[in-house]
This record gives structure tokens, C-alpha cells and sequence, in this order.
């Protein structure tokens, strides 16, 4: 994947190309690569969380504020496909802890849980419910329910063993917060081994070297 190989600017271009229309004649309906409305929903959000990060690096805060609109206006379009597609909630919650607006974000994640995911594979829907767990964990974090953002945190990695080197992190981060500091070191350290340049990692390790003397 281009957005995992340190070329996020041709993960954007192909992902918006491909969702250009493509209408020759007015008489004819117009076509998009991704045909399949499901599919057209998944790359806007996907896109979405494009801008999100990319918001996330920004120092700019012009840059910043052009990308959340950017990712919004996408979010926006998949809505306009359908209200009730599963990511474009997932989508919400995030933008929403972006912003800051925490009980926004969970009333999102709220309104996911409730949906009825028939018609996803097991495989989407494992992959969904990961994200919204990710995102009621950092609601959690965020208002100081450490406990709980553990909880979630240790329930997602327990899911998915193979999980990203930055959960890792996030693990070691709710440890450190709720006292349990040789948990934390553990979590830090598996961050490393997944990411040895995560520098919030090693910086971690460091603050917890001198609390440990």
C-alpha cells in the first residue's frame, strides 16, 4: 500500500483518480472505477483518513484547517451515497476527536454499534469494530478514563496479535498512566521491535528509565 511505504501522495492521486467520473456523453450514465457503491464509500472514507493525517503532520495551521475541510467534504460525499454505510460513522467519530469534540465522537460510535452489518464480510466487520473500539479508546484516554482506554486497547491487540507497531504504543501509553510502569517498559519495548525508528517510543523509555532510576 502506497500510504504504508512512505508515499501518501500517490496513495491520494490513484484513490482520486479513481474516483473521477467518467462520463463521455451527457446521455450516458456516468461510470467510476469503483462502480460498486460499498466500494465508492470505502475509498471517500479512506481518503478521508488520508486527510485526517495529513491534518495530524501539519504545521501550518492553514494546511491544517485545508485538510480537515478536505477530509470532511469526503466524508460528505460518501454520506450522500449512503447515510447509513458503516465507515462513514467510523470516519465522524475520528474527525470528531480531531476537533476535539469528544461526546460527538462517541455519540458516532454509539450510532455504529447499533448498525446492522449484514451485509459486511466477517473480515470488514472484525476490521470496523477494531476502529471503533480504537476510537472510544482514545475518547477514554482523552477525558482521563485510563482504565478503560486500557481495556479497550488490550481487547483490539488481543484480536489482532499482529496488531501495528503505534497500538503497541498506545498500549504502553495506558500502563504508564495507570501506574503499571514494567507493563508499560514491556509495551514500549514491543513498539520498538515492531519500529525500531518510533521515536516516541525511545523517548518514552527514556522518561521511563529515569522514573525507575
Amino acid at each position: 500500500m502506497y500510504h504504508r511505504i512512505d508515499r501518501p501522495d500517490a496513495f491520494q492521486q490513484i484513490l482520486s483518480e479513481a474516483l473521477k467520473e467518467e462520463g463521455f456523453d451527457d446521455r450516458i450514465q456516468k461510470r467510476y472505477l469503483f462502480e460498486n457503491e460499498p466500494k465508492r464509500i470505502e475509498a471517500l472514507n479512506a481518503l478521508a483518513g488520508h486527510q485526517l493525517n495529513l491534518a495530524d503532520v501539519a504545521e501550518d495551521p492553514d494546511k491544517y484547517k485545508q485538510h480537515m475541510q478536505a477530509g470532511i467534504k469526503l466524508i460528505e460525499e460518501a454520506s450522500t451515497i449512503s447515510q447509513d454505510a458503516a465507515s462513514n460513522w467510523i470516519s465522524k467519530a475520528f474527525y470528531e476527536i480531531a476537533k476535539g469534540q469528544l461526546n460527538s465522537a462517541l455519540i458516532n460510535c454509539t450510532d455504529f454499534e447499533n448498525l446492522n452489518l449484514k451485509n459486511s464480510t466477517d473480515i470488514e466487520q472484525q476490521g470496523l469494530r477494531a476502529l471503533c473500539s480504537l476510537a472510544k479508546a482514545i475518547i477514554e484516554f482523552n477525558k482521563g478514563n485510563y482504565k478503560e482506554s486500557l481495556s479497550l486497547i488490550r481487547n483490539i491487540i488481543k484480536a489482532n496479535p499482529y496488531a501495528p507497531s503505534d497500538m503497541w504504543f498506545a498500549l504502553g501509553l495506558c500502563y504508564y498512566r495507570t501506574g503499571n510502569i514494567p507493563k508499560a517498559k514491556l509495551s514500549f519495548d514491543k513498539t520498538l521491535e515492531l519500529d525500531q525508528n518510533n521515536s516516541m517510543a525511545l523517548a518514552s523509555l527514556g522518561i521511563i528509565e529515569m522514573v525507575m532510576g
